[in-house]
């Protein structure tokens, strides 16, 4: 299911990763932090996550083992591994603004997948 929801987010024309990723950051750090990912998922009304979950996925993806999803971190995390033709489109693909809501809804529904898969 986790798979279908980075399909999913990827053929989305509207869905950028760097504008994603830039929207769940916060401020001027380098990456994102569960911390981060909790305000996120605050923000757009799923505030039954708890924090040492959210470590836990960041832990999963975080190669550099800084405690934060750096960009490409966070690329390996969203976008489809079993598909590379939706992977490349989703890691081309540049829009412009802010995150829309159609990628933020189909991103926090992926993120709602990786919760309950931790659980």
């Amino acid at each position: 299911m986790i798979e279908l929801r980075r399909q999913e987010l990827a053929m989305c024309p509207s869905f950028d990763c760097k504008t994603a990723f830039e929207a769940i950051k916060a401020g001027e750090a380098a990456g994102i932090s569960s911390e981060d990912f909790k305000q996120f998922l605050d923000k757009n009304e799923v505030d039954d996550v708890e924090v040492c979950v959210l470590d836990a996925i960041v832990r999963d993806f975080d190669g550099s083992r800084d405690g934060m999803l750096q960009l490409e971190e966070f690329k390996q995390m969203v976008l489809p591994a079993a598909n590379n033709e939706l992977r490349d489109l989703g890691e081309r693909r540049e829009v412009e603004g802010d995150l829309e809501v159609e990628p933020r809804t189909l991103l926090v529904k992926l993120l709602e997948r990786e919760v309950s898969y931790q659980k």
